[in-house]
This record gives C-alpha cells, sequence and structure tokens, in this order.
C-alpha cells in the first residue's frame, strides 16, 4: 500500500477516504460554481481576452495570468479565473475585468508590505554579517 493511501483523513459511514479523494471533493462543488459562474458570463479565449488588456498582448500573457498568476504587493498570488474547455483555457470578459481590478485595489499599509530584497542585495547583507562574525569570532 502506498503511502497516499495509507494517509487516511475521515471514516464516513465505514468508508475509508484518503487525502487526494477528500481534496478532490472539497474541489467540486467550488469549481461547479466557477464553471456556471464563468458559463452564464460568456466564454472567451484567450487571444480574445488579450485584446481586452487595453494594448497590444500575446495570448501566452493572459495564459501565464491563468495558469501562474501575478504577485501582489502584499505577496498574494493573484489568478485570473478560468477553466479547462476540450483542451483550451477559457475565460470571461468579466473575469478579465475583475482581474484587473483586483490588481489596482488600495494597497496595504506601508508597514504590511513584505520588504523585498533583490540577489544583490542579499549577497551585500550576507557579506556584512560574515565580515561582522568573523570580527567578532576574530575579538575572542
Amino acid at each position: 500500500m502506498s503511502a497516499k493511501a495509507e494517509l487516511i483523513i475521515a471514516d464516513m459511514d465505514g468508508l475509508k477516504v484518503d487525502a487526494t479523494t477528500l481534496h478532490r471533493q472539497q474541489l467540486i462543488k467550488p469549481l461547479a460554481e466557477l464553471v456556471e459562474a464563468l458559463t452564464d458570463e460568456g466564454l472567451i479565449s484567450m487571444k480574445d481576452a488579450a485584446k481586452l488588456y487595453g494594448r497590444k498582448t500575446n495570448y501566452a500573457t493572459v495564459r501565464r495570468h491563468c495558469l501562474d498568476g501575478i504577485v501582489l504587493p502584499d505577496g498574494t498570488r493573484l489568478h485570473l479565473e478560468h477553466i479547462r474547455l476540450a483542451g483550451s483555457i477559457v475565460t470571461s470578459k468579466q473575469a478579465v475585468i475583475r482581474f484587473i481590478a483586483a490588481q489596482n485595489e488600495t494597497p496595504p499599509v506601508s508597514g504590511q508590505i513584505r520588504n523585498r530584497e533583490t540577489p544583490a542585495q542579499r549577497t551585500r547583507a550576507q557579506a556584512a554579517a560574515s565580515a561582522e562574525l568573523g570580527a567578532l569570532l576574530g575579538a575572542n
């Protein structure tokens, strides 16, 4: 028996449910609601969604926003709502509008924004810390 199958999450009426099954059951309802919402709004292709960005945008950018999302200033990841339909990824005009609006919401107070260092800044900080540690150890 695999480790995945051995991890039992719940015992419902004598039926053992593993973590994968429980995860899928939890996703079914929200996914069905997303499919219904996007379908009601009218499905559009990635190419049509790219035209809504207001500038020359490749469909691959929209696809990347669906699959990978973007990182907001507070460190959270925002994805463009989408569904898969017959091997294609589709979204709706309203989903693109919500995606753009979510990027432009008021940022949190400056104290809550995560401070991001560049690799060069990390290297300099590490060199300074090493020099300081060397001075401390050399002084003893």
